[in-house]
């Protein structure tokens, strides 16, 4: 996208491995997570055969909150410090911007 019309950002808050909260600028966008951590016993798996195996995973659409929502909060503060970083000192800027083109 062009300077003038930045891709929207999508911010998700991750403890102890469970998205807890979803923020983002377009109001219309929507999230799957697919969870592949399972147990044989979970309950609320989506369960799928696929080129002759059984596929399971927690497969869920997390409400998606305005990312304006995120103004003072420690989510904006530890995101502006990790934006004031180098790109070359994180550890997956690399592979994140490969993926984006």
């Amino acid at each position: 996208m062009s300077e003038s019309n930045p891709a929207p950002q999508v911010v998700v808050n991750i403890h102890g491995g469970v998205v807890q909260d979803v923020y983002c600028d377009e109001p219309l966008a929507d999230l799957v997570v697919v969870d592949w951590d399972t147990s044989p016993d979970d309950e609320g798996i989506t369960e799928a055969a696929h080129n002759g195996e059984l596929l399971r995973a927690y497969v869920t659409h997390p409400i998606i909150e305005p990312r304006h929502r995120l103004a003072g909060s420690d989510l904006e503060a530890i995101i502006d410090a990790a934006d004031a970083v180098e790109p070359a000192e994180t550890a997956t800027s690399g592979a994140w911007e490969a993926a984006r083109r």
